[in-house]
């Protein structure tokens, strides 16, 4: 028997054996997901088919999505890409506040956040570090092919 890891009070999920010393009677299985109510459209012209690259974090009181979006088919490098946001109270119900920040299709009157390249594959994140002013917790990281016009590696 190898010796125990020590997790602390942190939760971690059993998925695999590395937290698991024997099963015995039992299996690991994952649960089939099963159909619910639609959480969120992507209905309107600049948002395409579907989302891509969702991130979902809960901060200050409110369930934040953000996804990239964008209007009709484009390569991996097509500045037509979006970082668009959705919120929710209960991360079942969302909403698409009119952010007034980027103007598509000549208005300002829609939900995106970010527009180019870089919402290729735009994560954000929450900050939780209390060193860090409350002005400056909502940050991103996304990569971008020197190809591209946007340098390499990871850009916070």
């Amino acid at each position: 028997m190898s010796t125990p890891l020590h997790i602390g009070g942190r939760r971690e999920l059993f998925v695999d054996a590395l937290l698991i010393d024997r099963l015995d009677g039992v299996r690991l299985a994952l649960h089939r997901p099963r159909p619910r109510e639609i959480a969120i459209t992507c209905d309107a012209p600049w948002e395409g088919a579907a989302p891509g690259y969702t991130t979902v974090l809960h901060a200050e009181g409110c369930y934040r999505l953000y996804y990239r979006a964008a209007p009709g088919h484009c390569e991996d490098s097509d500045t037509r890409q979006l970082t668009c946001y959705a919120e929710s109270d209960d991360g079942i119900q969302w909403r698409k506040p009119e952010l007034g920040l980027v103007e598509v299709l000549g208005s300002t009157r829609n939900n995106i956040l970010w527009h180019g390249i870089m919402s290729h594959n735009l994560t954000p994140f929450y900050d939780t570090n209390p060193a860090c002013p409350p002005d400056q917790r909502y940050k991103a990281v996304g990569g971008c092919n020197a190809e591209w016009g946007g340098g390499e590696g990871l850009v916070l």
